[in-house]
């Protein structure tokens, strides 16, 4: 899994249709960037350097990440007394109205974007 900050992990989690994904090479090597949508400028929530030494470890390591903070946050979820499941669902356990979480189809949706054009912008969908 990437070494990817708690924060920016619920970011990615409570905002899944305003993100970015790129992969990016140099010399045979490969990078990726996640970042917020155009709504908030692009910020970046993570970042490597040319660390992946081909595009499938790259997509291989999002989906792994992706599914790593869907399976911790939707755990959390579950119990009544988390500060996330005190943020986004209503007395009866479910989400409030209007909140839109990561799920397993928008990760493998994103997975397969990134191996077949390096990019995945969740605001276009």
């Amino acid at each position: 899994m990437l070494n990817i900050s708690v924060i920016a992990a619920l970011e990615i989690f409570m905002n899944p249709h305003d993100l970015e994904f790129v992969i990016s090479e140099n010399g045979g090597k490969f990078a990726l960037r996640i970042t917020r949508g155009p709504a908030h400028s692009f910020k970046v929530l993570f970042l490597t350097d040319l660390v992946f030494p081909n595009k499938t470890n790259a997509v291989a390591e999002v989906a792994t990440t992706l599914n790593e903070i869907l399976g911790a946050c939707t755990q959390q979820l579950k119990n009544p007394a988390s500060s996330l499941a005190q943020r986004l669902l209503d007395p009866g356990g479910e989400l409030l109205d209007g909140v839109t979480v990561l799920t397993d189809e928008m990760h493998i949706r994103i997975a397969n974007e990134l191996d077949k054009q390096n990019f995945s912008s969740t605001y276009a969908w």
